[in-house]
């Protein structure tokens, strides 16, 4: 039997584990009732994607039983039988991860044991407690399981709060790992296994290509072209898929790619009430690809929300978000609870997001060939107006902190100097795994979800068109034109279409953000901070209306954290970061040690 899920849970018989925590929060997720199956000394919970109780997927494989969890396709099959093949292949030892495409973890329990296999890239999380008595899926259901309480990981809170994300194997919580194919753990006599990827070392893979941008445009259509095709009998069987949109590069390219490989293709804008020029743009582009375009409900800001509405969808997203507070999704927002993700959907049961396009174009205005890596994490991985937010000792620890899991998931020494290719690993290999796939993992609980240029395939082609980025969006323009020369003529949110370069005015500033140091710039940026000591005005608004951001402000500003808070106070992002970190760390304090 194969069986595809929203979400599992994973616990050893003998162990003390708090199951009623466990399925309460489950329960709070939005799933039904789990199914549970037993495996050698193992049981295992199951949870159905929640808009697709109707899927039986179900195949019988001799002794052995596959629970699936994620959006793939196998050889360019649809769920089912993507599934059934992985578990064939896997049995006769020809699984192929080459013809893996998408986000995947998959058990496969028989007499032996159970074996973990995850894509390649690690695109859906698996955690572990450190008695390796529970394994899950959810980061917050190893928390809940306890049965004592976890003492809180500060290193990598404070890691969270500057880069928005934690690289692996860290969580929040000390005792509790993000697990995969990099940081594999061992269970005593094998009863668990994680299989071995034969692909790891494969992206590394940074050889520039030859020849001129034709070539190298080439190139990356093809290896897109065999991506969203493998994709096209899973895109199928779920009845289309639906695509956020937006005025930017990434997700007119993603729409573009969608709609040159299915049929049934609809996308979605979130509405303001001043519409915004991302809205108009995306009508334009709706408009011009004949798209269907919904306008999501308008949803009040954190300010404008009463105390029992605030409540209401922080226990919303807290579930819904798994405990876990990454880039600028903030925990206040009712963008981010699941209420409104299924308001985005409607109908839909396959969505996909352009997050990890921006490695098409020289966003990060690299243009030295060498970096020195401590300057540029604070540049570009921190922000420079992130960096005063700790004082100048324990951000050079936790830089060193950073670097050494950096240099350890990659590979690579981040010590010292670096090159352009190891900083777009950077991005391609850690933020797009420990940042960006996060949403993937979440939004699997509900449906079918997935965020294509983050596939493996893609990001060993993308590292070979560094040479032809230039200062701005080169590549990713001409992958744009290339698909469709009226869309790329539209106006963007950027103040230019993308039918031709950049305009002088852009290209100045990408040159002057790229051409000074970035140790200097980080130097001016931490001056004119000193000049400035304006609060975002966003605290104060929250603080009066909701008790509960008192609180989260005042555990953030224990002395433990070490946080600089009139620096933190003048950062948007980061305020509201450390403010959903500290209500994160409030809503599981049963489970935490405050």
């Amino acid at each position: 039997m194969a069986v595809i899920m929203g979400a599992f849970f994973l616990y050893k018989t003998s162990a003390t584990v708090n199951l009623l925590s466990v399925k309460m929060l489950f329960r709070a997720k939005g799933f039904p009732e789990h199914a549970a199956h037993r495996c050698s000394g193992w049981i295992i919970w199951y949870y159905r994607k929640q808009l697709r109780p109707e899927m039986p997927l179900t195949a019988t494989q001799g002794d052995s039983t596959a629970f699936a969890i994620g959006s793939f396709s196998y050889r360019g099959q649809g769920a089912q039988s993507s599934l059934n093949s992985i578990l064939t292949d896997y049995k006769s030892g020809q699984f192929d991860e080459n013809a893996l495409i998408g986000g995947l973890c998959l058990l496969i329990c028989g007499p032996a044991g159970i074996t973990i296999i995850t894509d390649p890239q690690n695109l859906i999380h698996v955690f572990t407690n450190e008695a390796r008595t529970v394994f899950s899926s959810s980061f917050a259901a190893v928390l809940k399981a306890g049965p004592d309480k976890f003492r809180v990981n500060i290193p990598a809170v404070l890691e969270n709060a500057l880069s928005g994300y934690m690289i692996g194997p860290d969580t929040t919580a000390q005792g509790i790992q993000l697990v995969d194919q990099r940081c594999p753990v061992r269970v005593r006599n094998d009863e668990i296994v994680f299989l071995r990827s034969t692909l790891s070392s494969a992206v590394t893979d940074g050889r520039s290509l030859p020849g001129n941008l034709d070539v190298c445009i080439g190139e990356q259509m093809d290896v897109l072209d065999s991506v969203f095709g493998a994709l096209r009998a899973l895109v199928d069987e779920s009845g289309g898929v639906d695509i956020g949109l937006s005025g930017g590069y990434d997700s007119r390219l993603l729409v573009l790619l969608a709609k040159r490989h299915f049929p049934d293709v609809t996308a979605h804008s979130h509405y303001h009430q001043k519409i915004t020029e991302d809205e108009v743009i995306a009508g334009q582009i709706a408009k011009a690809l004949a798209v269907p375009l919904y306008r999501c409900e308008s949803a009040k800001q954190p300010a404008e929300l009463d105390d029992e509405e605030f409540e209401r969808n922080l226990d919303d997203t807290a579930a819904f978000a798994d405990g876990r507070v990454i880039q600028d999704y903030s925990w206040m927002s009712v963008f981010r609870t699941r209420k409104y993700r299924l308001s985005v959907l409607r109908g839909a049961r396959f969505a996909m997001n352009g997050l990890g396009g921006e490695l098409y174009r020289n966003h990060d205005s690299l243009l030295w060939p060498r970096i020195h890596a401590r300057e540029w994490i604070k540049a570009r991985v921190f922000g420079p107006a992130v960096c005063p937010a700790l004082p100048r000792a324990q951000l050079h620890s936790l830089l060193d902190f950073v670097q050494g899991k950096a240099g350890a998931r990659l590979g690579l020494d981040f010590s010292g100097w670096i090159s352009r290719n190891h900083a777009r690993r950077y991005y391609g290999e850690l933020y797009s795994v420990y940042g960006a796939a996060v949403r993937m993992s979440v939004d699997n609980q509900l449906a079918f979800s997935l965020s294509p240029f983050l596939d493996l395939r893609l990001r060993r082609a993308v590292y070979r068109a560094l040479p032809h980025l230039g200062l701005g969006g080169r590549v990713e323009r001409e992958l744009i034109k290339r698909l469709n020369p009226t869309v790329a003529a539209l106006p963007s949110t950027y103040g230019y279409s993308f039918d031709r370069p950049e305009p002088m005015r852009a290209i100045m500033k990408l040159a002057l953000r790229g051409a000074v140091p970035f140790g200097v710039q980080n130097g001016l940026h931490t001056w004119w901070l000193g000049l400035t000591q304006t609060a975002a005005p966003t605290l104060e608004l929250l603080s009066q209306r909701h008790p509960r951001v008192r609180r989260a402000v005042e555990l953030m500003r224990d002395p433990a954290f070490g946080l600089v808070w009139e620096r933190v106070v003048q950062d948007r992002v980061l305020l509201l970061r450390v403010v959903s970190i500290g209500l994160m760390l409030l809503k599981y304090e049963d489970c935490l040690e405050l």
